[in-house]
């Protein structure tokens, strides 16, 4: 299969694991809303969010994996494919061991960082160190994706995803109906990734039969490579996570789980975007990093603006649609009563993701010709600028609306204007250039 085809069925799967999740979330959400009503349904998302913390213990080495099992593959060095496989995963075991000691530690107290109901705290604290040990043995197990994905087979990444979505939203379904409580969401959440990892471990069998995992393959050499490019991966992926998961943190502390429940409508529509441009652009980094390994400047160049630009139409259009229907997407998806609160959130949300969606290209670009540096102590200036923003705004009175401007307004200076014209930079691409290819003009 050539190149082309590979990117073009790798995003095609990446698309359709997008319309599942969007057609099912889109009625799961007004679902879980109405039936577990604002406080509870927000205190579920409010557990949830953790997660995006926990991704500071990946270390960047989950990415860095990719990259480096892409270049190794496309050299055809089996031994160094071992290694680096090997050294990754021993270095995620020590990091879930972590997780699972501080999520023991935060179970006893997490709770009263928030304002929650005494009556619901002891099964928010139970779905909370569900959560955790979840998202302690997807880390253990993580070198399965890293290494389908490596091997440029989004695919089979995209399938299980499929698999696994469908089957947790069903159980969480019909829990639900059953009056469930925090707990057996939780418990549902972990049994649902066991299968998932199960059928992982699988396929990259399938996919590289010599694959085996033992600590005889760790080396130090391959630590240090693996650290000197992940310790900055690390911050800029676990920075992104701390930024997603910023808003109910806030709201949570400040507001109650009914204030998160509003941003999180707003936000999981915009969320349904970006996991869309990801879904485009984010296929692309095996190939960027298989592309840089070898030298071939010009595939490189070619893959960033036509990434940008396709990126740009999609995110234009759907943008577009939040924007001017929102409102009514809102009331017909939720209820007319939610619309009112929710749609100005949405609208400053989503104007960033019109006007600077080359971020997902550029994460790609950066992360595929290991030049992280700058992307993660950019992201550390944008977290800092978010945080006060949005307790600024949020103190002149703003209430919710004052922390989604915190959030915008330092990614959309960071998305889309620092980031691409440093790329520019890296890639030798003249500023003109970049607008005739990836502009309104080219289209």
């Amino acid at each position: 299969m050539s190149i082309t085809d590979r990117i073009l069925k790798n995003v095609f799967s990446s698309w359709v694991y997008y319309f599942v999740q969007f057609g099912v979330g889109f009625f799961m959400v007004p679902f879980m809303v109405h039936r577990l009503g604002d406080v509870l349904y927000g205190l579920w998302i409010l557990a949830l969010s953790f997660s995006g913390y926990g991704g500071f213990f990946d270390f960047g080495i989950r990415g860095t994996i990719v990259k480096y099992v892409a270049e190794l593959e496309a050299k055809k060095d089996t031994e160094g494919l071992l290694k680096i496989i090997n050294t990754g995963w021993v270095v995620h075991l020590v990091s879930s061991f972590i997780i699972v000691v501080l999520t023991g530690i935060l179970y006893f107290f997490v709770h009263r960082f928030f304002k929650i109901d005494p009556h619901l705290a002891s099964d928010f604290r139970l779905c909370f160190l569900f959560i955790g040990i979840n998202f302690s043995f997807t880390l253990a197990t993580s070198i399965f994706v890293s290494v389908i994905e490596g091997f440029k087979r989004q695919d089979i990444v995209s399938a299980i995803e499929i698999i696994a979505f469908l089957l947790q939203s069903a159980l969480i379904v019909l829990a639900v109906l059953k009056h469930a409580n925090l707990v057996t969401l939780g418990l549902i959440i972990l049994f649902v990734t066991a299968l998932k990892q199960l059928l992982r471990a699988y396929f990259v069998l399938r996919i590289f039969p010599q694959f085996k995992l033992k600590f005889s393959y760790f080396t130090k050499n391959f630590l240090k490579t693996i650290l000197n490019y992940s310790v900055f991966l690390f911050m800029f992926q676990g920075l992104r996570n701390i930024i997603g998961s910023l808003p109910n943190i806030l709201l949570g502390a400040w507001l109650g789980g009914a204030a998160i429940t509003i941003y999180s409508i707003a936000a999981r529509l915009t969320g349904y975007v970006s996991v869309f441009l990801l879904a485009t652009a984010g296929v692309l980094l095996p190939f960027i990093s298989s592309f840089n390994s070898l030298q071939d400047t010009e595939r490189l160049k070619k893959a960033f603006l036509k990434g940008t630009k396709y990126t740009y139409i999609l995110a234009f259009l759907f943008g577009c649609v939040l924007l001017v229907l929102g409102r009514q997407i809102i009331s017909f998806w939720i209820g007319a009563e939610y619309a009112t609160k929710c749609y100005p959130i949405l609208f400053i949300i989503t104007l960033p993701i019109v006007l600077a969606p080359s971020l997902f290209v550029v994460n790609s670009v950066l992360q595929g010709i290991g030049s992280v540096r700058f992307l993660a102590l950019l992201t550390f200036f944008e977290l800092i600028a978010a945080i006060t923003l949005s307790r600024l705004f949020f103190i002149a009175g703003l209430g919710i609306a004052g922390v989604a401007i915190g959030i915008t307004v330092p990614y959309f200076i960071s998305a889309g204007i620092i980031l691409p014209l440093y790329v520019l930079r890296l890639l030798k691409i003249n500023f003109a250039e970049y607008l005739r290819k990836t502009s309104f003009i080219s289209w």
